[in-house]
Parts: C-alpha cells; sequence; structure tokens
C-alpha cells in the first residue's frame, strides 16, 4: 500500500467515481461517492495495519520477477520526468 496524503487520495478516488458513476446510473450523488469513499479506505487501512501487525515486513525483489530498476526506470522514464518523480539510489527501500 502506498502511503500518501488522505486529502489527495479521497479527492482524486472522488473525482474518479463522480466521472465514471454515469456510464452505470442515471443519478451520481457526490455525498454518496463521498461516503463510500471514506468507509472504503477506512477499511483498506485497517486491513493493512492488521495484515502489517501479523506478517511483518513486505519483502520482494525486482529479481525474482525477471525486473531490474534499471529496466523499470528506462521503460518509465518519460512518467518520471514529466511528473518530477523522485527515484531512490537502486536497492533502497
Amino acid at each position: 500500500m502506498t502511503h500518501r496524503d488522505p486529502v489527495e487520495v479521497v479527492g482524486s478516488a472522488c473525482s474518479l467515481l463522480r466521472h465514471v458513476r454515469p456510464m452505470f446510473s442515471d443519478q451520481v450523488d457526490l455525498r454518496e461517492i463521498a461516503a463510500q469513499m471514506i468507509e472504503t479506505f477506512d477499511l483498506m487501512i485497517a486491513r493493512q495495519n492488521a495484515f502489517r501487525d501479523k506478517h511483518g515486513k513486505h519483502s520482494y525483489s525486482l529479481e525474482e520477477f525477471g525486473l531490474t530498476a534499471d529496466g523499470v526506470r528506462s521503460h518509465f522514464k518519460d512518467y518520471c520526468e514529466r511528473y518530477k518523480i523522485p527515484l531512490r539510489e537502486a536497492g533502497a527501500r
């Protein structure tokens, strides 16, 4: 789970649903969307906290998936440059 400012995450998720819901419904209630997103994120946070408390640290390596840091960075170079995403040194987590 990536950890970001809840204001950004909830706002972004609400906006996404505001634009997606009309494809499935003639009525879009913005306050209902807000309530559902708050409830959804409460549940996600509680579950990830319980998982983390029970199984400790999530460990992985790119190499086990046949990837390298250089390869992933090269692939997403334009994206990282466009959004000025700070990059960690190889191997740092």
